[in-house]
């Protein structure tokens, strides 16, 4: 089987764990003998990976999508700062932008033809300090779940209206150990995920011996 991983640094996150096992690396473990194939890029954007990662998908037998938190994190300063009335427009903004883009990327998947499936976007690990040991304000990691529930909204709006398997991220990533650091997948944050897609990959092939 053909495995391919396109998307951001959910999946490509190598850099983030060092010499521990990353996303795709946990996924080959899991699945020897198969080809997993890493085409998502650390940093990119919905539209970057419409551009630049699925002109690169041909042959693959499934596709697992992660992205859109680069999106969000173009809004981070409302993590900061908290929510008034300012911040209304922006979160506005954030909505009918990321539709339209996501949207984009489902459609062109569905025309590409290769089955796929999408994960939606944890809400990272907004502790007291960030990683310079600088403290960031208690509400956070409030505000970072209310921001990214906006973005997750639409990807299950839209994934719906096109019958696109969603996997939740928000119920693997727990624990504060699941990430690397307050926006990266941990080594054990990229295991839980692998465990997912495989989970999804022999359900499917149940349900085809069935139908077989």
């Amino acid at each position: 089987m053909h495995i391919a991983l396109i998307g951001d640094s959910v999946f490509d996150n190598k850099v983030y764990v060092g010499d521990q096992l990353s996303t795709i690396e946990q996924l080959q473990n899991l699945l020897p003998g198969h080809n997993c194939e890493l085409l998502a890029v650390d940093g990119s954007v919905t539209d970057q990976v419409i551009e630049r990662q699925l002109p690169r998908l041909s042959g693959q037998d499934v596709i697992f999508v992660s992205t859109g938190g680069n999106d969000a994190l173009r809004y981070s300063d409302l993590i900061y700062t908290g929510f008034d009335s300012s911040a209304i427009p922006k979160l506005k903004e954030a909505q009918d932008t990321f539709q339209a883009v996501y949207e984009k990327l489902i459609t062109k998947l569905k025309d590409i033809g290769i089955p796929f499936v999408v994960f939606t976007i944890y809400s990272g690990n907004f502790g007291r300090t960030d990683e310079l040991g600088i403290p960031v304000p208690e509400t956070a990691q409030d505000a970072a779940e209310v921001l990214i529930s906006i973005f997750n909204d639409i990807i299950y709006r839209v994934c719906a209206k096109y019958g696109v398997k969603v996997i939740e991220n928000r119920d693997l990533f727990t624990s504060s150990e699941d990430y690397a650091n307050p926006i990266e997948p941990s080594t054990l944050g990229s295991l839980k995920m692998a465990k997912a897609m495989v989970s999804i990959l022999k359900n499917a092939a149940k349900r085809k011996g069935r139908h077989s």
